[in-house]
């Protein structure tokens, strides 16, 4: 696949969890390759069509957010994810880039009505109301991305 190497972790025990390791290169055109090869090794989450589809779209803006604001689209810093699937459980997707990172903390509520019209600043929350949970490291460069089976 361009624009990622995936590194397999197929090992399947039967009430262990299954790992995903994907390198991305820091390319908007990576993007919705790798939303699908996440999608599908997370294929046997129990998950409705609108979760699922929830769950795409966070993990599309999480790889964005890293590739642009993290990266700078430079292509010499990949996006690192890491994928791991709890069969029947939950879904835990980590994306990292090498960027400076943020203070997730400061972001400004892009409800408020002077943010309404800005081009940007909707991927934070878009993230926080379509996966059950949303948790970004002190640094600001990793975001943990939690969908539980339902």
């Amino acid at each position: 696949m361009e624009g990622t190497a995936a590194l397999r972790s197929p090992v399947r025990a039967s009430a262990g969890p299954r790992f995903l390791r994907l390198k991305m290169a820091s390319r908007r055109e990576a993007i919705a390759p790798t939303v699908e090869e996440i999608a599908d090794f997370l294929d046997d989450l129990p998950l409705d069509p609108d979760r699922r589809a929830n769950l795409r779209v966070a993990l599309s803006e999480g790889l964005s957010n890293a590739v642009v604001h993290g990266n700078a689209l430079c292509p010499e810093r990949p996006v690192l994810v890491v994928c791991c699937l709890e069969i029947g459980r939950r879904a835990i997707v980590d994306v990292r880039d090498f960027g400076r990172g943020f203070d997730a903390a400061a972001l400004l509520d892009c409800r408020d009505e002077e943010r309404v019209l800005a081009p940007s600043g909707r991927g934070v929350f878009l993230m926080r109301q379509l996966v059950d949970r949303v948790v970004f490291n002190r640094r600001g460069n990793r975001v943990r991305l939690t969908m539980r089976a339902k």
